[in-house]
């Protein structure tokens, strides 16, 4: 996206056409290339993993609006409210629009492509929080100018002097929510959820996987996959059935027997027996097993047990 938008400022601009008459952008252009070649000679090798992964992404199946409105109001909070508000400032035109200074464009240009395709985007499908990350520095700049530019009219010299202390108390109020959210009612949301319990979860899941007789665990989900792996509580391989190419090359650990039984643990969202019984002969649910956290809150996951697989799920992997 950075190159279409480095290309659109060339091509609009009569400084960025002038640059385009000396070897500077061409040069660029022939070492950006060089680069990205290895990255293509290695995708050929590999079957085009990483671009049938992120090109995956593209093809639309549904119109689901809600998407852009939930993407527009994380970016605002993510990328700091204030900013949030200069930034469209600055792209509502005015004497503090980018329009009227020349000296932005580049920073729009090329932020232009990869924005505009996050918009389309999330017209069909969500925009995880941390994909417009690479924006951020040009929005923060395009911000930086419209605030200046603010400077002296009434309200605003106000506003970005009390935007500190304001920081300061939203921050202090997070970290205490965070600290006593374990010790609060279940009606509030546990903010660190999502670290809390493993130990414990590890341990109950090794105890149910030796009383099965498994000698290994399985999950559908790599995050999950790598978690587990840290738990010193589970004592057998933890194997990715999904997305195998992740882990091509990487030093792994001791690899699990296949030809034993194993369980095949995740979020309910993510496994389901009907998928699994189109990797394995033997597919049997043994219920749910949650991950408690401090206060009673709990995330619930599906474990099943499976045997007999009837691909190869080390090497070509299985979708549940």
């Amino acid at each position: 996206f950075l190159a279409p938008g480095i290309l659109l400022w060339l091509a609009s601009t009569k400084v960025g056409r002038a640059r385009l008459r000396e070897p500077g952008p061409w040069l660029a252009l022939s070492a950006a290339a060089a680069l990205f070649s290895l990255n293509i000679a290695w995708n050929a090798g590999h079957h085009w993993l990483t671009f049938a992964k992120q090109f995956g992404r593209i093809a639309p199946y549904r119109l689901a609006p809600r998407y852009l409105v939930e993407f527009l109001a994380v970016q605002a909070i993510l990328l700091n409210p204030l900013i949030a508000v200069f930034v469209g400032r600055a792209a509502s035109g005015g004497r503090d629009g980018t329009a009227a200074r020349p000296q932005l464009g580049i920073f729009v240009a090329t932020s232009a492509p990869f924005v505009g395709y996050l918009i389309l985007h999330s017209l069909h499908d969500r925009v995880q929080a941390h994909w417009p990350a690479p924006v951020y520095p040009a929005a923060a700049i395009i911000a930086a100018f419209a605030a200046a530019g603010a400077d002296g009219r009434k309200g605003w010299t106000a506003l970005r002097a009390a935007i500190p202390l304001w920081a300061l108390a939203v921050i202090a109020a997070l970290l205490a929510y965070l600290a006593l959210s374990p010790r609060l009612p279940n009606s509030f949301t546990d903010p660190a959820l999502a670290v809390r319990g493993w130990p414990s979860f590890a341990a109950r899941l090794d105890t149910l996987r030796a009383s099965r007789g498994a000698a290994w665990v399985g999950t559908s989900s790599y995050g999950l996959a790598a978690e587990l792996a840290d738990e010193s509580a589970i004592r057998a391989p933890i194997l990715q059935v999904s997305e195998r190419a992740r882990w091509q090359g990487l030093a792994l650990g001791p690899a699990p027997d296949l030809t034993r039984t194993g369980l095949i643990v995740d979020l309910p969202r993510r496994i389901d027996a009907a998928a699994l019984r189109g990797c394995f002969a033997r597919v049997l649910a043994l219920g749910p097993l949650d991950r408690l956290a401090p206060g009673g809150q709990a995330t619930r996951y599906t474990v099943f047990e499976v045997s007999m697989p009837t691909r190869d799920v080390s090497g070509r992997g299985c979708r549940p």
